[in-house]
């Protein structure tokens, strides 16, 4: 495992989000997430991070915040800048943009229009519509 997650995991931890009724280790999600993320080119770095803990979160809790809202959780819950995570998790979103597969986003986006990338709280909000529907690739 990269260094940077376990530091990431470790942070998580300390920062006792289990308080916040998230299910750190649901290794079935993690499997879920890691696919998707993989299926949809996402680069590794701190703002897929970002993008896999806003999602346990929004599946989690989803009547209490939005796509908007959980980045804001996300920066508290690991002690960063607000700007600093959303700079990151947009980064991520159009990196996996510019490497596309129609199919995939299709399948997780609808019908949308292809020539810009979802903001930060539309890819996160169907990331996770898409794993709660439980549909297979």
């Amino acid at each position: 495992m990269n260094t940077f997650y376990e530091e990431l995991l470790e942070r998580i931890e300390n920062k006792k989000i289990r308080n916040m009724f998230i299910k750190i280790n649901d290794t079935e999600l993690d499997e879920k997430i890691t696919e998707l993320l993989y299926r949809l080119k996402l680069p590794l770095n701190e703002g897929t991070a970002y993008i896999s803990m806003a999602i346990k979160i929004l599946n989690e809790e989803m009547k209490c915040y939005d796509g908007n809202s959980v980045i804001y959780v996300v920066a508290r819950a690991l002690e960063e800048c607000e700007k600093n995570v959303n700079m990151c998790i947009t980064h991520s979103i159009a990196t996996a943009w510019l490497r596309m597969d129609i199919n995939v986003m299709t399948k997780i986006f609808g019908v949308y229009k292809w020539n810009k990338a979802p903001s930060n709280p539309e890819f996160i909000t169907a990331c996770v519509k898409f794993i709660q529907t439980g549909v297979k690739w």
